[in-house]
Formats: structure tokens, C-alpha cells, sequence
């Protein structure tokens, strides 16, 4: 029969095949298998004694605790108190260094009852211009405040030193303080005004800008004296 012969033939072929692969199969070596982990008992700490006791630092993001501390508020600062030189019904008409004045013993708290009268005719006595010099001089034997002649245009000393006047203490500055009390002059015998802190208080035109200009005002020529008090 020639049909099973091939037939069986076909079957043998097939059966070495397998018997092929399978010994070729079993040559491979077998893959590893991971290793059993033996789990470690972790050892208990040893106790704290009874007295120990346990600081927890702080972390970076903790919250500072507050303190009895006690800041204490910082100063208030003076007030410049504007005047006009027609304060007190003043009887004369030249009494702008009078209100200067006042305006600063105001503000260092070391004037009493006095008005612009009577600062005017006290210091000078009669209805005239008060020059530097004079000015200096009753704000320190009146108040005892201290006082620095300055000027911001050097050629004006030696036209003062032309009309008598002693420059010895005189020092040229390009720019006057604006944190104390500066009474200015523009001229040697001209109008008498406070500057402080970027203001004029002008006991004429009232209180304004340094930025502003009155036709009355030379700043080129300016004089001033730097009133500041002692420390007690």
C-alpha cells in the first residue's frame, strides 16, 4: 500500500524533528532564579532612661516664638510751625528775621510768650534790618542755640568783609541741610526766610517750594545760618 508507506514515512520524519528540538532545547543553560531574601529582624533601641529628657530642634520653616521685647516707637519728627511776620499786631514793618526767629525757637521748643514784636524790638530795638551778625547772636544768648554762618556764593565774603563785617567764622557750602532749620538771606540787607526740609517759610509770601521763585530772592547771594540745639 503505497499510501500508508508515505504516510508513515511522514511520521517518522515529524517524530525525529520533535526528538531534535527537545535535545537541542535541554543544551541551554536554565535561567537564575533570584535569590530567596532572608528577612533581618531590626534590633529594638535601647530604652531612655528615666531622666533622660528629649530637645526637638527647630526646622528652618518653623515659627519664631514671640519675645518680651518691647521696641519702643521711634521719635515723631518736629513740625515746623509757620508764622507770618504780622503775627501779634506787630508795629513794624520790617520784622521778617523777627518771625524767623520765632518760627525756630518753636521748633526746638525754647520760646515762650514772646512775639514777632517783641523778638524785634528785643533784639534790635528799633524798626531797622536785622544783619547776620545780630541774628547769630541773640538766637545764642537768647536761646542758646548754635549757630553756623554759612554762605553758597564765595565772592559775597569779601563784600561783607567791605562793610565791616567779621567772615573769620564764615564757611562756603554748595548746598544748605534740609533736615534743621536754616534761616537764609538772599542779600546782605535784603529778606530773611526759613528753609527746611525743601520749603521756604516765607513770613512774607507765606510757605513754598525752594523750586519757586520770588522776584525778591537772590539765592546766588545767599547767606545762612544753620540753627541747631545743643544736645542736652
Amino acid at each position: 500500500m503505497p499510501g500508508l508507506r508515505k504516510h508513515q514515512v511522514l511520521l517518522a520524519t515529524s517524530a525525529m524533528l520533535v526528538l531534535f528540538l527537545l535535545g537541542a532545547c535541554s543544551g541551554l543553560p536554565a535561567p537564575d532564579q533570584p535569590a530567596t531574601l532572608t528577612p533581618v529582624v531590626l534590633a529594638t533601641s535601647t530604652p531612655l532612661p528615666p531622666t533622660a529628657t528629649i530637645t526637638i530642634m527647630p526646622s528652618a520653616t518653623s515659627t519664631v516664638a514671640a519675645t518680651d521685647t518691647v521696641i519702643e516707637p521711634t521719635e515723631e519728627p518736629r513740625v515746623l510751625e509757620y508764622i507770618s511776620q504780622e503775627e501779634g499786631e506787630s508795629p513794624f514793618s520790617n520784622d521778617c528775621a523777627a518771625a524767623d526767629v520765632l518760627m525756630v525757637a518753636r521748633y526746638y521748643d525754647v520760646a515762650g510768650e514772646e512775639t514777632v514784636g517783641d523778638i524785634q524790638y528785643d533784639m534790635i530795638g528799633c524798626n531797622c534790618v536785622v544783619t547776620f551778625d545780630v541774628l547769630r547772636d541773640y538766637l545764642q544768648s537768647t536761646y542758646g542755640l548754635d549757630v553756623e554762618v554759612v554762605v553758597t556764593f564765595e565772592p559775597i565774603i569779601p563784600d561783607l568783609e567791605e562793610n565791616g563785617f567779621d567772615v573769620s567764622g564764615i564757611t562756603v557750602v554748595e548746598d544748605i541741610p534740609h533736615d534743621v532749620p536754616v534761616i537764609w538771606m538772599y542779600s546782605v540787607n535784603a529778606h530773611w526766610v526759613v528753609r527746611y526740609q525743601g520749603w521756604n517759610y516765607d513770613p512774607i509770601f507765606g510757605k513754598y517750594l525752594f523750586t519757586e521763585t520770588k522776584n525778591l530772592h537772590r539765592p546766588d547771594l545767599g547767606i545762612g545760618l544753620i540753627v541747631t540745639k545743643p544736645e542736652e
